[in-house]
């Protein structure tokens, strides 16, 4: 299925470069990975909730950190998270609860309705996206929005997040970080109470699924947080679709493994 409207002219030399280093990623060479299980939290009970809206004011990109917040993040990040979607993200606004403040000094903060059909969580931002407050460069962001489309969702009943708010100057993430961007994403899941969850690239295949990419795509997964847990399935970044169109069946296959969205 042809999520876009087709591209004229040719990829620049940075795309091709990009490109590379996302195959790279996809074969796993650049990742620091180790293939010992990470448990997941235990299935409870379901917890009934209000429903929340994170605002569209609360995207902004947040300030920047301070210059020493770096070296002060590694021992003055907390993992005591509140229980409330909007007390949460607003904990995310501060760069000093922030994991990520040692690698990056912008932040892009998650947005949506709580309990959306779709949650949609990437690695972290592209660097394009930095800029306009958004995961994605403009035309990744499209894409997005086109996929969502065609499964019978829009905008406004998904959820945008991402594993890292911030990102690395080469946009890989380290190992030794896995665990905890792990038990803050999955608290994260339990608040929005998705139906659904897409996942984009390999490292947040990794991250959630303990696979590479290649290996998570093969099913449909569930990620198991708090309450509950939620199908899900991993599928090619936006990014990577975009340069290599052909894929675009592949992730429509891919799609196709989530449960009949029921106003499809």
């Amino acid at each position: 299925m042809n999520f876009s409207a087709p591209n004229n002219g040719g990829p620049s030399p940075q795309d091709l470069i990009a490109s590379l280093q996302d195959w790279w990623a996809l074969a796993g060479v650049d990742t620091n990975f180790v293939g010992e299980p990470m448990s997941l939290l235990e299935q409870g009970v379901k917890i009934e909730r209000t429903p929340q809206m994170v605002s569209e004011t609360a995207v902004s990109r947040l300030p920047r950190a301070t210059e020493d917040a770096p070296s002060k993040a590694a021992t003055a990040v907390s993992e005591n998270y509140p229980l409330e979607l909007v007390a949460f993200v607003n904990q995310l606004s501060k760069p000093e609860n922030l994991i990520e403040a040692q690698w990056a000094r912008d932040f892009v903060l998650p947005k949506g309705n709580q309990n959306p059909e779709i949650m949609v969580i990437v690695a972290m931002p592209e660097a394009q996206g930095l800029a306009n407050d958004s995961y994605y460069a403009p035309a990744e962001r499209q894409l997005v929005l086109n996929m969502l489309k065609a499964i019978g969702c829009n905008e406004l009943n998904s959820y945008f997040s991402a594993l890292s708010l911030g990102r690395t100057i080469d946009g890989r993430l380290d190992h030794s970080c896995f665990e905890m961007l792990k038990k803050r994403a999955l608290h994260h899941i339990d608040l929005v109470d998705p139906k659904r969850i897409i996942v984009f690239g390999d490292t947040a295949a990794r991250i959630f699924f303990d696979q590479d990419f290649l290996m998570a795509r093969q099913k449909k997964q569930y990620i198991n947080h708090v309450s509950s847990k939620t199908e899900a399935i991993a599928t090619f970044h936006p990014r990577i679709l975009l340069h290599r169109p052909e894929l675009k069946a592949d992730a429509w296959k891919d799609l196709q493994m989530l449960t009949r969205i029921a106003d499809l």
